[in-house]
């Protein structure tokens, strides 16, 4: 029985969903009270939660279940090292969830004790006037929106949008209906009055959806700003200040509909560093007193590995606004699998630097660049090492396997393992991030043209994809409620390990007339590959469909169906080599050469150098 004073009756509903997510039951008489620290703790029978905020009740809640359930009287006593924390879903690269979806998470980011959730969204969002806006996309409804802010608000979770209002534009602005608001492919003119009409109604249209009076109006990587149609136009202006004044006129909106604003900080550093990049070198002073005071700049920093690496920028930031937030980032977004073996000693370098410097306000971004080919469940494991930051500074990784397992009900190794989908962890030298980040270029490199034939000839993985294969295949437990991630992650490592395997030989094979292997492709491992591809797809498509609207789901069937053409292609052309009807290959001819560009983790560089 749990027995809540007249200040905490509110949390009831929650206490009861918690619960039963986690099927406990218990006779324990618990006092519930605010306090100083987050705190659970039982004695001779009797149990206590003391609490901060909504959502650190909902952590201690669900502690005192975990050590309830051992048998034994405990305390726990937690610091809140952040005043807000939690991640943000990249809704706008194609994979939204559903309501009932988001709402699941929620739920296991409220007994982590989270209590942030900021939805991004760029077009995914119904907004009057402009039909094309979100168009096809799975864009939420007003009454979406506001579901989910209220199903949030039970846990003590505020929950606000991110959109964007200068960059990032590209999936409305290819329309007709934005031109007349378009600067270039991906960015919206300034000093133009129907961009302004334009923001506001964004504005307008999703203020009164949240009960948190925040937005955020992105503006960040908006390179080629100024330089389009609104060169065309209006001629050259200094970009710094067309920066300020465009800001300046979103302020003015925020205003006006009662909202505060946060944006990315990285125009502002690009624009007055000397040599354009985001970074503390360089910065021009006179700069630091030109950002406006009344806009939160959100610092984001995805790769540093030390804490060292991030307490530049950190400092820089705070000599420019006193209303810093640091963003880091889970590496959802290089393909089919979350890096969390990486994700954790980043996160925990960033989050570090951030306690250090006296950062309060902390947002966990689950990118989803490229399509959505991740799952937004495979990110829970990353996540859950931002909570045990929040209110602890001892025993983190400790304390994120043994609660997340017990939160989930998953498998930690599982989460871990998956990340073996991008490389190899051994500490070789792959070079600059992006070139890091392998499975995806596997898996998508066409058979016969494959651009990481020369990266899998010195360093073949095909091994260590079946490897671990086999390891996911011994994770699987029908009576887990995670064992259709656990399936398709085996799925995932099989078809790894036969693409590898094809990719490390095919050429080598036939420079050296080696028929046999050919003929072997020819008569059976391309067959099996596309086996192998027709099951992942079906695997990954049940996936999408049960968590996500459909609206995108078609290009990932598009691209896995691709892969599955281009085998029928490559056994078609190996047999008319080996009949004698054609006297060479020339893709297997072409010397191959390093898969060297920053966009090694885009589908359309991987698949083809061609025009897709």
């Amino acid at each position: 029985m749990i027995n809540f004073d007249n200040n905490s009756l509110h949390l009831k509903e929650a206490t009861a969903i918690i619960l039963k997510r986690l099927s406990f039951d218990t006779n324990a008489e618990i006092t519930v009270e605010k306090g100083d620290n987050p705190s659970a703790s039982l004695k001779d029978g009797k149990g206590k939660i003391t609490y901060v905020t909504d959502a650190s009740y909902c952590r201690m809640l669900t502690l005192f279940t975990k050590e309830y359930s051992k048998g034994k009287d405990f305390e726990i006593i937690e610091t809140i090292n952040f005043d807000l924390c939690g991640p943000m879903l990249d809704f706008s690269r194609n994979g939204i969830l559903k309501v009932e979806k988001v709402k699941e998470y929620i739920e296991y980011i409220a007994m982590m004790g989270l209590n942030r959730l900021v939805l991004y969204l760029e077009d995914m969002y119904e907004m009057k006037d402009y039909p094309y806006f979100g168009y096809m996309r799975g864009r939420y409804t007003v009454e979406e929106l506001k579901a989910i802010d209220d199903y949030g608000a039970k846990f003590g979770i505020e929950v606000f949008p991110a959109i964007q209002t200068l960059g990032h534009m590209e999936r409305y602005l290819h329309w007709d209906e934005g031109l007349e608001v378009k600067d270039t492919f991906n960015c919206l003119m300034a000093e133009e009055e129907k961009t302004y009409e334009f923001i506001e109604n964004m504005i307008k249209t999703l203020a009164p959806c949240f009960r948190c009076r925040k937005i955020h109006v992105g503006m960040d990587e908006a390179h080629d700003f100024g330089l389009g149609k609104y060169l065309t136009q209006k001629g050259y202006r200094d970009r710094s200040e067309l920066m300020l004044y465009h800001v300046n006129r979103v302020i003015e909106i925020g205003r006006k509909y009662g909202v505060e604003l946060a944006m990315w900080s990285d125009m502002f550093f690009k624009l007055a560093s000397k040599d354009g990049t985001y970074s503390d070198k360089d910065m021009d002073d006179n700069a630091r007193n030109l950002i406006p005071r009344d806009i939160k700049l959100v610092y984001w920093s995805y790769n540093g590995e030390t804490v060292e690496s991030y307490d530049g920028m950190m400092a820089s930031h705070l000599k420019m606004s006193p209303n810093i937030s640091y963003a880091g980032g889970p590496a959802s977004y290089f393909g089919f699998t979350c890096d969390t073996y990486n994700s954790n000693k980043l996160t925990q370098a960033g989050l570090d630097s951030a306690k250090k410097n006296g950062i309060k306000d902390i947002y966990a971004t689950l990118w989803m660049d490229d399509g959505a080919e991740c799952d937004f469940f495979l990110t829970l494991a990353a996540v859950e090492l931002y909570a045990e930051n929040m209110y602890g500074c001892e025993n983190l990784m400790d304390k994120t396997v043994e609660n997340f397992e017990y939160i989930t009900k998953a498998n930690y190794n599982v989460f871990m393992d998956m990340s073996q989908f991008h490389n190899i962890f051994d500490g070789r030298d792959y070079g600059p991030y992006w070139l890091r980040y392998n499975g995806k270029k596997i898996l998508y490199q066409d058979i016969l043209s494959g651009l990481c034939d020369e990266k899998l000839s010195e360093n073949p993985l095909a091994k260590h994809y079946k490897h671990y294969a086999e390891k996911f295949n011994s994770y699987i437990d029908e009576k887990s409620l995670w064992n259709d991630y656990y399936v398709y992650l085996k799925a995932l490592f099989e078809a790894m390990a036969l693409k590898a395997e094809i990719g490390e030989n095919i050429r080598g094979a036939y420079l050296e007339g080696n028929k046999e292997y050919l003929a072997s492709l020819v008569n059976g491992k391309l067959d099996e590959l596309i086996c192998k591809m027709e099951v992942l797809k079906k695997l990954r498509l049940e996936m999408w469909y049960k968590n996500n609207k459909p609206f995108g789901g078609e290009v990932i069937d598009i691209r896995l169906s691709g892969v599955i053409a281009r085998c029928t292609t490559a056994k078609m052309r190996l047999s008319q080599y080996l009949n004698g009807e054609v006297s060479a290959i020339e893709e297997l001819e072409e010397a191959r050469l390093p898969f060297s560009t920053y966009h090694s983790g885009r589908y359309s560089y991987i698949a083809s150098v061609n025009i897709m």
